[in-house]
């Protein structure tokens, strides 16, 4: 699942809705939403501080979802697409 969200010129998320989103998008795959909004809102300060134009990529594992976020500085507005991504249990061997 991916979620485009616009971003101001300081990094943060941008529009009244944006914060929301991103919390209602996190309880669909953890009880601890909070912490993946926090660690999110990390990525866009670390991306905005680098003044490179490529676009800014960190993952972090949460049991079995890998939750994604990307940074793209040339888009007008600046986005962030944060993505979660189901990981797989490997079957147990006998």
């Amino acid at each position: 699942m991916v979620l485009w969200l616009p971003v101001d010129a300081k990094g943060k998320l941008a529009g009244a809705k944006a914060r929301p989103y991103l919390d209602a998008f996190g309880r669909l795959f953890t009880s601890d939403s909070e912490s993946i909004v926090l660690w999110i809102q990390q990525v866009l300060e670390r991306a905005v501080a680098d003044t490179g134009s490529a676009p800014h990529l960190e993952s972090q594992l949460l049991d079995k979802p890998q939750f994604k976020a990307m940074y793209v500085p040339t888009l007008s507005p600046p986005m962030v697409s944060p993505t979660v991504v189901a990981a797989e249990q490997n079957p147990s061997r006998e």
